[in-house]
């Protein structure tokens, strides 16, 4: 039986994760999951397909599933009040130790725009830096902004501003000393697999190309063939930490 709890990191109203914890007598490990959607304020960790992740999860481990803020339909919002948003709903987790969680053993996940903001965040410092961390069909090359299917969503997210790609991509940062898989389908048509290959030409990442996979094949939709691949990788890091 797994306890799920609404836990606000900040003052808006979207400043807040849900904390999914298992019965344990030991400190638990953690999957800290940052859903995608191309950054839109729409798109929301309780409809957005991550949510199988957790569902699947949460009777084994504690899930830290991370809602932030968006880019609203009408109107802007500013690229540093999302990753802020993403670098202190993550760092909330120091606030809850009384939970039973064990920090020094966290997964982080992200698929699609939501691995974007994920390794983002293993090129800042951290005060718990997660010892593993998988990207799913992640947009992790801004400057290949014009191959995605809605390039318009990545001028919308840097504020119209290109001179802040650098700060914002992850390629041009990094992932620390987390051990990071990169997971991209080879018929992707959202996001394009050269943004995984790039970013794994150089840094030194674990890297899987799926054949006749698409962008949301990983997850349980409709073309969610690879699900039990993607479990089995999950369980695998988790095991791992």
């Amino acid at each position: 039986m797994s306890e799920k709890i609404k836990l606000f990191y900040g003052k808006h109203e979207k400043q807040f994760g849900q904390l999914s914890i298992p019965d344990s007598t030991t400190p638990l490990p953690i999957i800290v999951v940052i859903h995608g959607g191309y950054w839109k304020d729409k798109n929301t960790l309780d409809i957005y397909p991550t949510k199988f992740i957790v569902d699947e999860f949460n009777r084994s481990f504690a899930i830290w599933d991370l809602e932030y803020r968006g880019i609203p339909e009408t109107g802007e919002i500013s690229l540093e009040t999302i990753l802020s948003d993403i670098k202190q709903g993550y760092e909330y987790l120091t606030k809850l130790t009384h939970h039973n969680l064990d920090l020094d053993r966290i997964l982080l996940v992200g698929h699609s725009a939501g691995a974007h903001l994920a390794c983002w965040l293993l090129g800042e410092n951290l005060s718990i830096a997660p010892k593993r961390a998988i990207s799913i069909s992640g947009v992790l090359d801004l400057a290949q902004y014009e191959l995605l299917n809605e390039p318009i969503q990545v001028k919308k997210l840097l504020n119209h501003d290109l001179k802040k790609m650098p700060f914002a991509n992850p390629v041009a940062r990094g992932h620390g000393e987390t051990h990071l898989t990169v997971i991209h389908g080879l018929e992707d048509q959202t996001v394009p697999y050269s943004m995984a290959t790039h970013y794994a030409d150089l840094w030194n990442v674990e890297l899987l190309l799926l054949e006749k996979c698409g962008h949301f094949s990983m997850l349980p939709l409709e073309e969610g063939e690879y699900w039990q691949t993607m479990k089995n990788i999950i369980q695998s890091n988790m095991e791992q930490l």
